[in-house]
């Protein structure tokens, strides 16, 4: 037979799981803003803006696997001053 149940409550644990819980609100916000700005970028042409940001970031992981080739960096520098 249970005689009493008791209440164990951990103050740190409370404040982390109200934190949390207001952190997620904000970032749903986040996520909400850059979907909107996201499908003002979204381009069904080849040559737009995200086109060139992929090539850019394709020339950045290339200059990452060979730091000393100059063709490399020349490439991510001619990106870069588009």
């Amino acid at each position: 037979m249970v005689d009493y149940i008791r209440r164990i409550k951990d103050e740190y644990l409370d404040n982390n799981v109200r934190m949390a819980t207001a952190d997620s609100g904000y970032w749903e916000d986040q996520i909400s803003i850059f979907q909107q700005a996201e499908a003002c970028f979204a381009e069904p042409a080849t040559n737009g803006i995200s086109k060139q940001i992929v090539e850019l970031f394709k020339g950045w992981m290339d200059l990452n696997n060979y730091p000393t080739d100059l063709g490399v960096k020349a490439t991510v520098w001619k990106r870069l001053v588009i």
